[in-house]
């Protein structure tokens, strides 16, 4: 006997889309950017993230600056203003395998959120 089965919507939101099981039989397009309030949860471009604080602070202030319309911000001032002692983004970073999915370095110093 099969018994219920109990999903999280985004789980079936995601499961939709897959399988073009959506309204109308065409898949839905999945928002590229979705975040918990807190920004500890983070998906985009369909990787999902598990962040610390401090990597929760600064994809929250990189978000911030999407919104405002400057989306390049310096790294360094990024990561100061979130409590990093680190310089570099890739070290606060480097526990996510993934993390260049969710941040486009220009490679001078400069980084935003992948939001294309």
């Amino acid at each position: 006997m099969i018994g219920d089965l109990l999903l999280r919507r985004d789980e079936r939101d995601r499961f939709e889309v897959e399988t073009g099981f959506s309204p109308g039989g065409q898949p839905m397009e999945e928002a590229t950017f979705i975040h918990s309030a807190d920004y500890l949860e983070v998906r985009c471009d369909g990787c999902r993230f598990k962040l610390g604080p401090i990597q929760a602070e600064v994809v929250r202030a990189l978000h911030e600056a999407a919104q405002a319309g400057a989306p390049w911000q310096n790294g360094k001032a990024i990561l100061s203003r979130a409590g990093s002692k680190s310089l570099r983004m890739a070290d606060v970073f480097k526990s996510q395998k993934d993390w260049r999915h969710l941040i486009r370095s220009d490679r001078r110093g400069g980084y935003r959120l992948n939001l294309d």
